[in-house]
């Protein structure tokens, strides 16, 4: 069967809501936050939605596509049609246009399948990668309206009407442009590396202009918050007694006290592998002058929104002893320029 170009993608597109993820891929830890009730049992399908897989995507979103709807005739499952993601950002509210695969083959018959492989959740469609958009976060930019003539309370949003013929709303029309005109960066296929890339980019340039984390200061702090919970209850059945909390003046976060020693302790958290972690300047000179232990709690799960607050569960904890001298290799994020 011949391709049909999706030039106009108006003309055969779905526009499908999801939870607000930064990556859409499981082995980054990145996790759907909000997007409908059903997260709670299939996020493992949306979640590895650009996910590249022998150099393709595969595409979920519940429930199955119409496949009139989506062609507006009753042609073939193969045919091509174009698949837009919507969100709603957690940290600002708002629903707003994230990603794209154009290009894509609804299996056929129209169900689900699973990934190839071991790969984790089923699919709907696929598409090569080379054809799978995934903006980054400031670039997510396009409004995606609620109510009548938009996408309502519906998980899917069809182009085209009931009797399939494409609707005419300024808003599908916007959402056309923006993908046709985009030539920006995408994150589809992105490694722990580019992760780590973007988490040093955004600490790098709050420390120069002396804020906080960029990047969801709220979610972060629950993050770190947690794993301190849960390093602190381990250290207790460890050594007997509560640690004495450091984190406030200190560049480790416990200390530890038996009669013949003490240990500092640094905690991290993260909803990645744990494999790159971010420290500042002064805990890294620390812990190459002095033995201080590395507790990590890694592949933490977010649940909530920034309107009615995270909650953090799940991880796995690893102790690195002497984490300054033994297992990590540091690089610097940036320098920070003073006038002479």
């Amino acid at each position: 069967m011949a391709t049909i170009p999706t030039a106009d993608v108006t003309d055969r597109l779905v526009l499908a809501r999801v939870g607000w993820c930064e990556y859409y891929n499981g082995t980054l830890g990145d996790e759907p936050v909000a997007g409908g009730a059903y997260n709670d049992s299939d996020a493992g399908s949306e979640w590895n939605n650009f996910r590249v897989i022998r150099s393709r995507v595969y595409g979920y979103v519940y429930p199955r596509l119409a496949e009139k709807r989506v062609l507006g005739v009753a042609l073939d499952s193969g045919e091509d049609v174009a698949i837009a993601f919507f969100a709603t950002n957690p940290d600002t509210g708002g629903q707003y246009l994230l990603g794209w695969h154009r290009h894509a083959r609804l299996n056929d018959p129209t169900g689900y399948r699973e990934r190839p492989g071991d790969h984790e959740g089923r699919y709907l469609w696929s598409c090569k990668s080379a054809d799978a958009t995934l903006l980054p976060i400031p670039r997510r930019t396009l409004p995606i309206p609620k109510g009548k003539n938009a996408t309502g309370q519906a998980q899917v949003t069809y182009a085209r009407s009931v009797d399939g013929k494409p609707k005419s709303l300024t808003w599908l029309k916007n959402v056309r442009k923006f993908i046709l005109a985009y030539d920006g960066p995408s994150l589809t296929g992105a490694s722990s590396e580019d992760v780590t890339a973007t988490l040093a980019a955004q600490e790098a340039e709050a420390a120069l202009r002396g804020q906080g984390i960029v990047r969801n200061a709220q979610l972060r702090k629950v993050i770190e918050t947690y794993a301190m919970r849960c390093v602190k209850a381990l250290l207790k059945k460890k050594f007997g007694k509560d640690p004495v909390d450091t984190s406030a003046t200190e560049s480790y976060d416990f200390l530890c006290s038996t009669k013949s020693k003490s240990v500092k302790v640094e905690v991290k958290g993260t909803r990645s592998t744990g494999e790159s972690l971010l420290f500042s300047a002064a805990e890294v000179a620390l812990a190459r002058k002095e033995v201080v232990d590395l507790y990590v709690v890694s592949g933490v799960r977010i649940s909530g929104s920034a309107k009615i607050g995270y909650q953090a569960s799940g991880g796995d904890v690893e102790h690195v002893p002497d984490w300054g001298r033994t297992k990590y290799d540091a690089s610097p994020l940036a320098f920070q320029i003073t006038r002479r």
